[in-house]
């Protein structure tokens, strides 16, 4: 038998490649397929509990999920060629930035939702006055006065 460094080197296992492990329960050595790594693997991350974690779900794909829900993410979007006003509604307790501009022209404005059990609106910057934004009841409608105009709002958390 070969001295270790004397094997040929594999950069990349296939599920079918076997690796040689001791089996404490059973005190032999056993084989074992990379698959039934992978599988053993994605075991653990589903369930095993981590107690470090800084997050309220502690097994490793529900702090992922977790932490991906409260990342900025785009809650609404809409390009559009008239003045007929927008209503869009929003959660309580969730963060939120208002982003409206008139396409190709020079008024723009700003907007904060903030966080509360009955949401603020907070604006934040404008140039121009073509657009208006109002929030009632969960509910905010933008409103232009011009054509073709485009609002983006993301979610902060």
């Amino acid at each position: 038998m070969p001295k270790w460094i004397e094997y040929i080197t594999k950069t990349k296992p296939d599920d079918n490649d076997e690796l040689m492990m001791l089996s404490t329960s059973e005190k032999a050595n056993k084989r074992i397929k990379f698959s039934g790594i992978w599988d053993w693997i994605v075991d653990k991350m589903t369930s095993a509990v981590i107690a470090k974690l800084d997050t309220k779900d502690k097994t490793v794909l529900g702090a992922i999920n977790e932490l991906n829900s409260k990342s900025p993410r785009l809650y609404a979007y809409a390009n559009k060629s008239n003045t007929q006003s927008e209503i869009i509604e929003i959660e309580s307790y969730s963060t939120y930035l208002v982003f409206i501009k008139h396409d190709g022209g020079t008024n723009n404005v700003i907007y904060a939702i903030m966080s509360e059990s009955v949401p603020k609106l907070l604006k934040i910057t404008s140039s121009g006055d073509v657009f208006s934004a109002k929030l009632t009841n969960n509910k905010i409608t933008i409103t232009s006065t011009t054509n073709y105009w485009t609002y983006t709002i993301i979610k902060m958390s």
